[in-house]
């Protein structure tokens, strides 16, 4: 069963809790379920937009169990912050017309999880956001194109890319617009983050002279 609940964590962020879960039955091992359930997940990845939640495919995914009534509950929780996510999980709860059973699990989980995952939900939330930046680029510019990979800034923190340096990238397409005078699309890979892109000078330029 998937489940997104709406959640406000302790410093206010508003998100969601993507849940995958299952009951176990007497005739079925724990590794069994455990298998199951990564293969729901692999699936809910593939077919949503939702960045964190394709991560949790990559990264180890730690599987909870409890006890309700006969069955044993497998769950695995999924911390996100992404806008459509969080409309997705509203208009989910505004149809529902009341709080799904499980929610309050799921919102415990979020407020007590590590400070680790609430960092990778907000990475995640950025690069998707620098990543559509950069499918507008690649659009219009031909250099966004040969230098940067599709989807490269979520795939930094995923799987990566093989025989890709993103930090190189960002350096060799920084230096191309400084020296075409089109810092603007540089800077265009930005909007809507709070990444200083004077972080990722130009080659041979200091971050006072490339802003």
């Amino acid at each position: 069963m998937s489940l997104i609940a709406t959640v406000t964590l302790p410093d206010g962020t508003l998100g969601v809790v993507h849940t995958e879960s299952l009951g176990r039955g007497e005739s079925e091992s724990r590794a069994e379920l455990v298998a199951t359930l990564l293969h729901n997940l692999a699936f809910e990845s593939k077919v949503s937009a939702c960045a964190a939640l394709r991560a949790a495919t990559t990264f180890q995914t730690k599987v909870s169990f409890r006890q309700e009534g006969p069955w044993e509950l497998g769950e695995i929780h999924v911390l996100c912050v992404g806008e459509r996510c969080r409309a997705e999980a509203e208009q989910y709860e505004k149809e529902l017309g009341e709080e799904h059973p499980n929610a309050p699990v799921a919102r415990a989980w979020a407020a007590a999880t590590d400070e680790y995952t609430r960092d990778l939900a907000q990475e995640l939330a950025t690069a998707s956001v620098m990543d559509a930046n950069l499918a507008r680029l690649r659009e219009s510019d031909p250099d966004a194109e040969r230098i940067f990979p599709a989807r490269c800034f979520t795939a930094e923190l995923t799987d990566r890319i093989a025989g890709f340096n993103l930090g190189n990238a960002l350096e060799e397409y920084g230096t191309a617009k400084r020296d075409e005078d089109r810092w603007d699309r540089f800077g265009a890979l930005f909007v809507g983050t709070d990444v200083r892109q004077d972080r990722f000078p130009p080659a041979g330029a200091t971050a006072e002279a490339a802003r």
